[in-house]
């Protein structure tokens, strides 16, 4: 629009009231430059009615544990478009990681999940697909969050490196006409490299918010008896 925000705010204020504004300005065209005129109760109505709607980001994964590269690329996804809020979904089964090394339990990456999010207000801890349980499907979770949340926007968070195989996702089709798919690079914390240094009784400083790192140092003690290794320090 060719108003500032701030003149935007202030006509707003007194359409409110009842005023009624017709704004003249210029819009260009190729080299040529149009004469428009607004009325500002029916410009702003359309703009009160976008910025209602509600643009909800989904970031799905194991967690297991949820790290700071995770809330980094939450929050960034958040601030770089315009979300409401990021709704942030452990799995209960990956469709990627059948096999390979169990996930800590559900609850625990629950209770991780929820620490990680506490001071981050745009970030709301979702336990949608561990209370569905069997393997988390995408399409199973933004049908579900479609239909709780109507006429909401969806973007659904992924890495670089899972945009080469999103066409092999179950229901892609029906899945990219439901949400837009946001990337992000890979960061540099990996959750396989914390659960080392945590059974090692390495610092986890840096790596996850030092509430996550005091409960992965508690459930570490609490698994061996308080023998071995100190347990990692926050």
């Amino acid at each position: 629009r060719f108003l500032s925000r701030s003149a935007q705010i202030a006509i707003r204020e007194v359409a409110k009231s009842g005023g009624v504004f017709s704004v003249f300005g210029e819009r260009t065209r190729g080299s040529a430059s149009l004469p428009v005129c607004y009325n500002m109760r029916k410009e702003f109505a359309a703009v009160d009615e976008m910025s209602s709607t509600q643009r909800i980001g989904i970031f799905g994964g194991s967690f297991n544990p949820i790290h700071l590269g995770h809330v980094g690329v939450a929050e960034r996804a958040a601030a770089d478009y315009g979300l409401s809020k990021v709704l942030v979904v452990p799995a209960h089964v990956s469709p990627f990681k059948t096999v390979g090394p169990a996930p800590l339990d559900d609850d625990f990456r629950w209770k991780l999940v929820r620490l990680a999010c506490e001071g981050h207000p745009l970030l709301e801890p979702c336990d949608i697909e561990l209370r569905r349980g069997g393997v988390s499907y995408t399409i199973d979770t933004v049908r579900a969050i479609r239909d709780a949340n109507p006429g909401a926007e969806l973007f659904f968070i992924v890495g670089e490196d899972s945009v080469a195989g999103l066409p092999c996702w179950r229901s892609y089709d029906e899945l990219a006409k439901m949400c837009r798919f946001v990337s992000f690079p890979r960061t540099r914390e990996s959750s396989t490299e914390i659960r080392r240094r945590m059974e090692n009784g390495e610092s986890l400083e840096g790596l996850v918010d030092p509430r996550v790192a005091e409960a992965l140092a508690l459930r570490r003690a609490e698994a061996t008896g308080g023998r071995g290794n100190r347990p990692p320090r926050p």
